[in-house]
Protein backbone atom coordinates (compact mmCIF):
# COMPACT_ATOMS: atom_id res chain seq x y z
CA UNK A 1 0.00 0.00 0.00
CA UNK A 2 1.13 3.58 -0.55
CA UNK A 3 -0.12 4.87 2.77
CA UNK A 4 -3.48 6.01 1.49
CA UNK A 5 -6.50 5.46 3.74
CA UNK A 6 -8.49 2.99 1.61
CA UNK A 7 -11.33 2.90 4.11
CA UNK A 8 -12.51 6.20 2.61
CA UNK A 9 -12.05 5.16 -1.03
CA UNK A 10 -15.01 4.59 -3.30
CA UNK A 11 -15.96 1.12 -4.50
CA UNK A 12 -14.60 1.86 -7.99
CA UNK A 13 -11.24 2.99 -6.62
CA UNK A 14 -10.98 -0.07 -4.38
CA UNK A 15 -11.79 -2.50 -7.24
CA UNK A 16 -9.26 -0.70 -9.46
CA UNK A 17 -6.62 -1.12 -6.77
CA UNK A 18 -7.30 -4.85 -6.48
CA UNK A 19 -7.21 -5.30 -10.26
CA UNK A 20 -3.85 -3.56 -10.53
CA UNK A 21 -2.39 -5.52 -7.62
CA UNK A 22 -3.14 -8.99 -9.09
CA UNK A 23 -1.12 -10.53 -11.95
CA UNK A 24 -2.96 -10.52 -15.31
CA UNK A 25 -2.64 -14.32 -15.76
CA UNK A 26 -2.49 -16.87 -12.91
CA UNK A 27 0.64 -19.01 -12.72
CA UNK A 28 0.54 -22.18 -14.82
CA UNK A 29 0.71 -24.51 -11.82
CA UNK A 30 -2.39 -22.87 -10.33
CA UNK A 31 -4.20 -22.92 -13.67
CA UNK A 32 -3.43 -26.60 -14.07
CA UNK A 33 -5.03 -27.40 -10.74
CA UNK A 34 -8.25 -25.47 -11.28
CA UNK A 35 -8.92 -26.22 -14.97
CA UNK A 36 -11.86 -28.67 -14.85
CA UNK A 37 -11.24 -30.22 -18.26
CA UNK A 38 -7.55 -30.86 -17.67
CA UNK A 39 -8.19 -32.47 -14.30
CA UNK A 40 -11.06 -34.66 -15.55
CA UNK A 41 -9.31 -35.78 -18.74
CA UNK A 42 -6.20 -36.78 -16.82
CA UNK A 43 -8.30 -38.87 -14.49
CA UNK A 44 -9.93 -40.64 -17.43
CA UNK A 45 -6.72 -41.51 -19.27
CA UNK A 46 -4.74 -42.40 -16.15
CA UNK A 47 -7.66 -44.58 -15.09
CA UNK A 48 -7.45 -46.37 -18.42
CA UNK A 49 -3.74 -46.88 -17.92
CA UNK A 50 -4.21 -48.42 -14.48
CA UNK A 51 -7.18 -50.65 -15.24
CA UNK A 52 -6.17 -52.08 -18.62
CA UNK A 53 -2.60 -53.14 -17.69
CA UNK A 54 -2.23 -54.81 -14.30
CA UNK A 55 0.55 -56.45 -12.28
CA UNK A 56 -0.57 -59.92 -11.22
CA UNK A 57 1.15 -60.33 -7.86
CA UNK A 58 0.31 -59.43 -4.24
CA UNK A 59 -3.26 -58.61 -5.39
CA UNK A 60 -1.91 -55.46 -7.03
CA UNK A 61 -4.02 -56.27 -10.10
CA UNK A 62 -7.21 -55.90 -8.04
CA UNK A 63 -6.08 -52.62 -6.48
CA UNK A 64 -5.00 -51.25 -9.87
CA UNK A 65 -8.25 -52.19 -11.57
CA UNK A 66 -10.40 -50.67 -8.81
CA UNK A 67 -8.33 -47.47 -8.64
CA UNK A 68 -8.43 -47.09 -12.42
CA UNK A 69 -12.18 -47.65 -12.48
CA UNK A 70 -12.73 -45.02 -9.78
CA UNK A 71 -10.56 -42.47 -11.63
CA UNK A 72 -12.51 -43.01 -14.85
CA UNK A 73 -15.83 -42.66 -13.04
CA UNK A 74 -14.76 -39.38 -11.43
CA UNK A 75 -13.41 -37.95 -14.67
CA UNK A 76 -16.38 -38.96 -16.80
CA UNK A 77 -18.82 -37.78 -14.13
CA UNK A 78 -17.39 -34.26 -14.38
CA UNK A 79 -17.58 -34.19 -18.20
CA UNK A 80 -20.74 -36.20 -18.77
CA UNK A 81 -22.72 -33.17 -19.99
CA UNK A 82 -20.05 -32.01 -22.42
CA UNK A 83 -21.38 -34.09 -25.34
CA UNK A 84 -23.39 -37.20 -26.07
CA UNK A 85 -20.35 -39.45 -26.47
CA UNK A 86 -19.05 -38.59 -23.01
CA UNK A 87 -22.51 -39.15 -21.56
CA UNK A 88 -22.58 -42.61 -23.13
CA UNK A 89 -19.03 -43.31 -21.91
CA UNK A 90 -20.05 -42.41 -18.36
CA UNK A 91 -23.05 -44.76 -18.54
CA UNK A 92 -20.83 -47.57 -19.83
CA UNK A 93 -18.31 -46.93 -17.07
CA UNK A 94 -21.09 -47.19 -14.49
CA UNK A 95 -22.17 -50.54 -15.96
CA UNK A 96 -18.57 -51.79 -15.85
CA UNK A 97 -18.28 -50.71 -12.21
CA UNK A 98 -21.54 -52.53 -11.42
CA UNK A 99 -19.89 -55.72 -12.72
CA UNK A 100 -16.36 -55.17 -11.41
CA UNK A 101 -16.95 -54.24 -7.77
CA UNK A 102 -19.30 -57.17 -6.96
CA UNK A 103 -16.75 -59.55 -8.52
CA UNK A 104 -13.99 -58.03 -6.38
CA UNK A 105 -16.13 -58.41 -3.26
CA UNK A 106 -16.97 -62.00 -4.25
CA UNK A 107 -13.27 -62.83 -3.96
CA UNK A 108 -13.71 -62.71 -0.18
CA UNK A 109 -16.41 -65.40 -0.27
CA UNK A 110 -16.06 -69.15 -0.68
CA UNK A 111 -18.10 -69.99 -3.75
CA UNK A 112 -19.11 -73.49 -4.83
CA UNK A 113 -16.82 -74.89 -7.51
CA UNK A 114 -19.68 -75.22 -9.96
CA UNK A 115 -20.62 -71.56 -9.55
CA UNK A 116 -17.03 -70.43 -10.07
CA UNK A 117 -16.81 -72.46 -13.28
CA UNK A 118 -20.30 -71.72 -14.55
CA UNK A 119 -21.13 -69.97 -17.78
CA UNK A 120 -22.16 -66.87 -15.82
CA UNK A 121 -18.53 -65.94 -15.20
CA UNK A 122 -17.71 -66.30 -18.88
CA UNK A 123 -20.71 -64.16 -19.79
CA UNK A 124 -19.70 -61.43 -17.32
CA UNK A 125 -16.16 -61.42 -18.70
CA UNK A 126 -17.45 -61.11 -22.27
CA UNK A 127 -19.83 -58.31 -21.28
CA UNK A 128 -17.03 -56.45 -19.52
CA UNK A 129 -14.85 -56.66 -22.63
CA UNK A 130 -17.68 -55.43 -24.82
CA UNK A 131 -18.43 -52.51 -22.49
CA UNK A 132 -14.77 -51.48 -22.46
CA UNK A 133 -14.51 -51.52 -26.26
CA UNK A 134 -17.71 -49.50 -26.54
CA UNK A 135 -16.40 -47.00 -23.99
CA UNK A 136 -13.13 -46.60 -25.93
CA UNK A 137 -15.11 -45.86 -29.09
CA UNK A 138 -17.18 -43.28 -27.20
CA UNK A 139 -14.03 -41.60 -25.85
CA UNK A 140 -12.60 -41.45 -29.37
CA UNK A 141 -15.78 -39.83 -30.69
CA UNK A 142 -15.92 -37.38 -27.77
CA UNK A 143 -12.29 -36.33 -28.22
CA UNK A 144 -12.79 -35.75 -31.96
CA UNK A 145 -15.85 -33.59 -31.24
CA UNK A 146 -14.02 -31.48 -28.67
CA UNK A 147 -11.00 -31.01 -30.94
CA UNK A 148 -13.24 -29.74 -33.74
CA UNK A 149 -14.86 -27.26 -31.36
CA UNK A 150 -11.42 -26.03 -30.32
CA UNK A 151 -10.36 -25.54 -33.95
CA UNK A 152 -7.90 -28.45 -33.91
CA UNK A 153 -7.66 -31.36 -36.38
CA UNK A 154 -10.29 -33.94 -35.51
CA UNK A 155 -7.83 -36.84 -35.66
CA UNK A 156 -6.59 -37.25 -32.08
CA UNK A 157 -3.33 -39.14 -31.55
CA UNK A 158 -3.75 -42.30 -29.58
CA UNK A 159 -7.51 -42.73 -29.90
CA UNK A 160 -7.25 -45.40 -32.59
CA UNK A 161 -4.05 -46.88 -31.18
CA UNK A 162 -5.66 -47.68 -27.83
CA UNK A 163 -8.47 -49.65 -29.52
CA UNK A 164 -6.06 -51.57 -31.76
CA UNK A 165 -3.80 -52.24 -28.79
CA UNK A 166 -6.66 -53.70 -26.73
CA UNK A 167 -7.83 -55.95 -29.57
CA UNK A 168 -4.28 -57.29 -29.97
CA UNK A 169 -4.12 -57.87 -26.21
CA UNK A 170 -7.34 -59.92 -26.36
CA UNK A 171 -5.93 -62.03 -29.21
CA UNK A 172 -2.74 -62.68 -27.24
CA UNK A 173 -4.76 -63.62 -24.14
CA UNK A 174 -6.95 -66.07 -26.08
CA UNK A 175 -3.83 -67.62 -27.60
CA UNK A 176 -2.15 -67.79 -24.14
CA UNK A 177 0.86 -65.99 -25.59
CA UNK A 178 3.62 -65.16 -23.09
CA UNK A 179 6.55 -64.37 -25.38
CA UNK A 180 8.78 -61.36 -25.76
CA UNK A 181 6.08 -59.37 -27.55
CA UNK A 182 4.34 -58.85 -24.21
CA UNK A 183 7.09 -56.41 -23.22
CA UNK A 184 6.62 -54.61 -26.51
CA UNK A 185 2.91 -54.25 -25.71
CA UNK A 186 3.73 -52.74 -22.32
CA UNK A 187 6.11 -50.21 -23.86
CA UNK A 188 3.54 -49.35 -26.52
CA UNK A 189 0.92 -48.82 -23.82
CA UNK A 190 3.07 -46.22 -22.07
CA UNK A 191 3.43 -44.26 -25.32
CA UNK A 192 -0.31 -44.54 -26.04
CA UNK A 193 -1.25 -43.09 -22.64
CA UNK A 194 1.29 -40.30 -23.15
CA UNK A 195 -0.28 -39.59 -26.54
CA UNK A 196 -3.77 -39.39 -25.03
CA UNK A 197 -2.57 -37.04 -22.30
CA UNK A 198 -0.90 -34.91 -24.96
CA UNK A 199 -4.17 -34.72 -26.91
CA UNK A 200 -6.01 -33.44 -23.82
CA UNK A 201 -3.22 -30.94 -23.14
CA UNK A 202 -3.53 -29.63 -26.71
CA UNK A 203 -7.22 -29.00 -26.11
CA UNK A 204 -6.47 -27.09 -22.93
CA UNK A 205 -3.77 -25.01 -24.64
CA UNK A 206 -6.17 -24.22 -27.49
CA UNK A 207 -8.49 -22.59 -24.95
CA UNK A 208 -11.10 -25.31 -24.76
CA UNK A 209 -13.25 -24.86 -21.66
CA UNK A 210 -15.62 -27.27 -19.99
CA UNK A 211 -18.15 -26.64 -17.26
CA UNK A 212 -18.16 -29.52 -14.74
CA UNK A 213 -21.52 -31.23 -14.36
CA UNK A 214 -23.14 -30.48 -10.98
CA UNK A 215 -22.90 -33.30 -8.44
CA UNK A 216 -24.58 -33.90 -5.11
CA UNK A 217 -21.70 -35.91 -3.65
CA UNK A 218 -18.14 -34.60 -3.74
CA UNK A 219 -15.35 -36.66 -5.29
CA UNK A 220 -13.69 -37.36 -1.94
CA UNK A 221 -16.96 -38.46 -0.35
CA UNK A 222 -17.86 -40.64 -3.34
CA UNK A 223 -14.50 -42.43 -3.16
CA UNK A 224 -14.85 -42.84 0.60
CA UNK A 225 -18.36 -44.29 0.34
CA UNK A 226 -17.40 -46.68 -2.45
CA UNK A 227 -14.31 -47.86 -0.58
CA UNK A 228 -16.28 -48.31 2.63
CA UNK A 229 -19.00 -50.33 0.89
CA UNK A 230 -16.45 -52.56 -0.83
CA UNK A 231 -14.48 -53.01 2.39
CA UNK A 232 -17.64 -53.87 4.34
CA UNK A 233 -18.70 -56.52 1.81
CA UNK A 234 -15.24 -58.07 1.88
CA UNK A 235 -15.12 -58.01 5.68
CA UNK A 236 -18.46 -59.83 5.87
CA UNK A 237 -17.20 -62.43 3.41
CA UNK A 238 -13.95 -63.07 5.29
CA UNK A 239 -15.77 -63.20 8.63
CA UNK A 240 -18.74 -65.45 7.82
CA UNK A 241 -18.44 -67.03 4.36
CA UNK A 242 -14.99 -68.61 4.09
CA UNK A 243 -15.91 -72.19 5.05
CA UNK A 244 -17.39 -75.02 3.07
CA UNK A 245 -20.36 -76.84 4.65
CA UNK A 246 -19.15 -80.19 6.02
CA UNK A 247 -21.02 -83.28 7.19
CA UNK A 248 -18.92 -84.76 9.96
CA UNK A 249 -19.48 -88.20 11.43
CA UNK A 250 -17.48 -90.16 14.02
CA UNK A 251 -15.59 -93.12 12.59
CA UNK A 252 -16.24 -96.49 14.16
CA UNK A 253 -13.44 -98.74 15.31
CA UNK A 254 -11.58 -100.47 12.47
CA UNK A 255 -12.98 -103.88 11.57
CA UNK A 256 -10.92 -107.04 11.94
CA UNK A 257 -10.66 -107.24 8.14
CA UNK A 258 -9.44 -103.66 7.67
CA UNK A 259 -7.04 -103.53 10.66
CA UNK A 260 -4.16 -105.47 9.06
CA UNK A 261 -4.55 -103.48 5.85
CA UNK A 262 -4.23 -100.23 7.80
CA UNK A 263 -1.09 -101.53 9.53
CA UNK A 264 0.42 -102.54 6.20
CA UNK A 265 -0.33 -99.13 4.65
CA UNK A 266 1.20 -97.35 7.64
CA UNK A 267 4.36 -99.43 7.34
CA UNK A 268 4.59 -98.52 3.65
CA UNK A 269 4.65 -94.82 4.59
CA UNK A 270 1.01 -93.91 3.94
CA UNK A 271 0.24 -90.63 5.83
CA UNK A 272 -1.38 -91.50 9.13
CA UNK A 273 -3.50 -88.34 9.12
CA UNK A 274 -5.07 -89.32 5.81
CA UNK A 275 -5.34 -92.94 6.83
CA UNK A 276 -7.26 -91.99 9.95
CA UNK A 277 -9.91 -90.22 7.86
CA UNK A 278 -10.57 -93.22 5.61
CA UNK A 279 -13.43 -95.60 6.17
CA UNK A 280 -12.93 -99.35 6.20
CA UNK A 281 -14.43 -99.63 2.72
CA UNK A 282 -11.97 -97.04 1.36
CA UNK A 283 -9.04 -98.78 3.06
CA UNK A 284 -9.96 -102.14 1.56
CA UNK A 285 -10.34 -100.60 -1.90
Amino acid sequence: MNGRDWTRASDAEFENMLENALPPVPPDDITREVTPFRKASRRIFLGLGLSMVTLNFWNIDTVQTCAGMVLMLLGLRALRRENGALRAAFALACLRAAILFPLVAAGAYVLPEKAAQSALWDVLSAVNIGLLLAMLLCLRSALRTMRRRAGLPAAAPGTVAVIVWYVLLLVMALASYTGFAVWGMLIAWVFIIRSLLKASRQLDEAGYTAVPAPVRVSDARAVLLLTAALGLCMAVGYAFFVRYPMQWSRLSAPSAQAEPVRDELAQMGFPERVLGDLTDEEVLQ
